[in-house]
């Protein structure tokens, strides 16, 4: 159960990292990326 936890926060923090590197390419691409996720 420990290893599952390590490995989702981790899992999450990566998640996060993609997620807000990927906010900050849709902002500067169409200027409108303020609403969170997409997934077009």
């Amino acid at each position: 159960v420990c290893k599952d936890k390590i490995e989702a926060e981790a899992w999450f923090a990566g998640l996060k990292a993609l997620i807000s590197s990927g906010q900050h390419e849709r902002s500067k691409i169409d200027g409108r990326s303020n609403r969170g996720l997409y997934f077009d």
